[in-house]
């Protein structure tokens, strides 16, 4: 597939739980801006999706995208996974293509990661368990081969780390590197940022957002039901678009959600955490010139 005219040319990279999706429903109304039939694809993660092919994820997710100046993938987990960058650098080029990251204090991240991994149905251990649980739940590779962000509660926070793989293969320029504190603080400020650095026009009349507030499911079976495989499901597959089967779901399961907050992390505890951030922290500073004392 030589023409690339629909190609992805913009990658909203992550990190997860950090307001991409918030980003993502903002950006997704400006007329210039084209996303994936899916918000998060993972095809460059996920061994399984991958290894279909680039004309199979180009046709599933971007066959209307010709002629749109942004085609945007906005696949959290990439940031995660050097095997992700290796792929987009291989199939997409490492040339005119942008990727916007936001980050946020790594501490609040885990925790925030852990409950969504709670709600999933994914997580039964208490957090501090989860934390030292993580290492041995990832050396198995089963997760490496999802390309997904489960259990990595402290190894997903270490952003410098995770940057500096991506940075091997495309150059500095190619990125704009936010902050989850300033999008929720100031908005209209980050998508102006956004907006210039993608080359688009500017977004009137931008509304603020607080996408993936924290929820539980209402019934926990239809969750996972709507959230697993069944035969049901792979029949309506056959049935409905893609498109219209993606949404269909995403509407039921938004539906089943209710919100609730989490109980607060334990003070001695997030001290503890925040020590094995320190070092990262500290090379993120100078990569981005930003003090991130808050973060201490």
């Amino acid at each position: 597939m030589k023409n690339k005219e629909n190609f992805p040319n913009t990658f909203i990279l992550g990190a997860s739980k950090c307001g991409t999706t918030s980003l993502y429903d903002i950006l997704k109304e400006h007329p210039d801006i084209y996303f994936s039939i899916v918000k998060e694809p993972q095809f460059f993660s996920n061994d399984d999706l991958y290894s279909e092919g680039i004309c199979s994820y180009i046709k599933k997710h971007f066959k209307n995208s010709a002629g749109f100046k942004c085609r945007v993938d906005a696949s959290p987990h990439y940031l995660y996974y050097k095997k992700a960058a290796q792929r987009i650098f291989q199939d997409i080029g490492g040339k005119n293509i942008k990727f916007i990251v936001i980050l946020r204090e790594p501490v609040s991240r885990a925790y925030s990661l852990y409950w969504n991994m709670v709600r999933e149905g994914y997580e039964s251990l208490g957090f501090r368990d989860a934390l030292d649980k993580e290492k041995e739940r990832l050396d198995d590779g089963a997760i490496e081969r999802l390309g997904t962000v489960r259990y990595q509660y402290l190894s997903s926070g270490l952003y410098a780390q995770q940057l500096e793989q991506y940075f091997e293969y495309f150059e500095r320029e190619s990125f704009l590197i936010l902050f989850h504190e300033d999008l929720k603080n100031k908005p209209k400020a980050v998508i102006k940022q956004v907006t210039e650095f993608l080359g688009v026009n500017e977004l009137e009349n931008t509304k603020d957002q607080s996408s993936n507030m924290s929820s539980m499911p209402k019934n926990r079976w239809i969750h996972s039901f709507l959230r697993g495989k069944s035969i049901f499901k792979k029949i309506a597959g056959f049935m409905l678009p893609y498109n219209i089967k993606y949404l269909l779901v995403t509407r039921l399961i938004n539906m089943n959600l209710r919100e609730e907050n989490y109980p607060p992390l334990d003070e001695n505890l997030k001290l503890i955490i925040k020590k094995s951030f320190t070092k990262d922290i500290d090379i993120l500073e100078k990569m981005t010139g930003r003090k991130l004392d808050e973060w201490r």
